[in-house]
């Protein structure tokens, strides 16, 4: 099996699962994936305390992947890290219904591109589109804001939902 090795393609790049605990390879996927996962997670759970536990449990599960099956190939890591993100969130919501308004999320660090020119009809529309959201199941929503807000690729997409 050969496993990619340039650095300036983490998102995208083939790893093993014995990689993953190397400090010089975790490190920058954690660097990269972080704050997006975060950004993920806030969307879905609405605070910030549990979105943060959620991407800390995201990167623990990670390592602990890669000490389990250090011979396995992750092909698309960034779909990987979603799909355990996801997981997490899945398991949460078993637990309490997320409810989020445009106001919640502002005020958890959610920017809205161009927030301060958004016309008031603008941000209406967009906090609806946010209140309709809740009705959609978790599948469809996270497909919208991978997608839309995380501009996920598709084929990444495709992989995490086995499409």
């Amino acid at each position: 099996m050969d496993v990619e090795q340039d650095e300036t393609t983490i998102p995208t790049r083939r790893l093993t699962g014995g990689q993953i605990e190397d400090p010089a390879v975790f490190a920058p996927i954690f660097a990269e994936f972080s704050a997006k996962l975060y950004r993920y997670a806030i969307m879905h759970v609405g605070s910030r305390e549990d979105a943060e536990d959620i991407v800390a449990n995201t990167f623990v599960r990670l390592l602990e992947y890669g000490s389990r099956y250090p011979r396995s190939v992750i092909d698309a890591p960034q779909a990987f890290l979603y799909r355990i993100a996801r997981n997490l969130i899945i398991d949460g919501s078993r637990r309490r219904r997320p409810t989020t308004s445009l106001e919640q999320l502002s005020e958890q660090g959610i920017e809205f591109p161009d927030e301060g020119k958004m016309s008031e009809e603008v941000k209406v529309e967009v906090a609806l589109v946010i209140s309709k959201m809740g009705i959609l199941g978790i599948e469809d929503r996270d497909i919208l804001l991978l997608r839309f807000v995380e501009d996920f690729p598709l084929k990444h997409i495709a992989i995490l939902y086995d499409i």
